[in-house]
């Protein structure tokens, strides 16, 4: 029986590794633009969707938006909105702040007084993760590497931008239920061995 019991908590243990089916991301961000854009750095948002598909791998729908100003201040701002899909690789991810490798790629529109513009990037990063269990919420921090295929902003097609998050991610909804475990019955009696006298 202890042999049974053993045997059911390494498969709960092993459910809760996968964490919550789904979470919520808000992040502030701190985009630094390339020295080839006309623009100082700009401040704004992440928000993201994610879901956990295997222990060490989550998958996301990430939107972000920052407002820049213009070096030219007769121009005003010019404001970017950026929406598209990253993956998340963790090495640990039941460390006590698990790092995660980010990929991600998606569109921009770029919104400026003269002119707007719609565009491609594709970004690389690393991050970390510390659980809250307490509050059930984790603060996570990430910084990336983004490569962005417009130039409304820029006298070139492409730009080289330093991107940084800060902010907190919150679970949504319940963990699958942990599969019944099986029942050994060595002698084929139909009463499992725990039970057997």
């Amino acid at each position: 029986a202890s042999g049974l019991m053993l045997s059911v908590a390494q498969v709960a243990q092993a459910d809760t590794m996968l964490g919550q089916p789904y979470y919520f991301n808000v992040q502030g961000a701190l985009l630094v633009p390339d020295k080839d854009r006309n623009v100082n750095a700009g401040y704004g948002g992440v928000f993201a969707v994610g879901k956990r598909f295997k222990p060490n791998m989550d998958v996301e729908l990430a939107f972000e938006t920052t407002t820049h100003e213009r070096e030219n201040a007769a121009l005003k701002h010019t404001f970017r909105y950026a929406l598209g899909a990253n993956v998340l690789f963790m090495p640990n991810p039941e460390g006590k702040m698990p790092v995660h490798f980010l990929l991600g790629a998606g569109g921009t529109s770029t919104d400026a007084v003269d002119q707007d513009q719609l565009g491609y990037y594709a970004q690389a990063g690393v991050g970390l993760r510390m659980p809250l269990p307490q509050y059930g919420l984790t603060v996570r921090a990430d910084a990336k590497l983004l490569y962005d295929l417009e130039h409304d902003t820029a006298s070139s097609n492409s730009t080289l931008d330093y991107g940084f998050a800060l902010g907190v991610q919150m679970p949504w909804g319940k963990p699958a239920a942990a599969p019944a475990a099986a029942v050994k019955d060595s002698d084929s009696d139909g009463v499992a061995d725990g039970a057997d006298e």
